[in-house]
């Protein structure tokens, strides 16, 4: 969620991801949504109760103020499904695999 400067990259990263299905992004700035969208081919969507219906995870790419304004929407969802991955992603990035 967001495709600010910093969201774009992760936008553009995560559509190359192996393993992994891009579904979309929101933006509330709709001229910047289309731009990213035409960029990069990715799916933008018209609003972020949509974009949640449709995945398993979200990553949040906002402004600091704003993470548990966004974040308290996905974990509105009521799937333990969703909150899952959510975790799991958590736990990985902060217990990186040692060898």
């Amino acid at each position: 969620m967001g495709a600010g400067s910093l969201g774009f990259h992760h936008i553009r990263i995560l559509r190359d991801v192996d393993d992994a299905q891009l579904v979309g992004f929101f933006e509330e700035r709709t001229e910047r949504a289309e731009k990213v969208s035409s960029e990069l081919g990715v799916k933008s969507y018209a609003d972020l109760a949509t974009l949640l219906d449709d995945v398993d995870a979200v990553t949040i790419v906002v402004p600091t103020p704003l993470h548990f304004e966004v974040a308290k929407q996905a974990l509105d969802i009521e799937d333990p499904a969703y909150h899952k991955s959510w975790l799991d992603a958590q736990h990985a990035s902060f217990n990186p695999p040692t060898s």
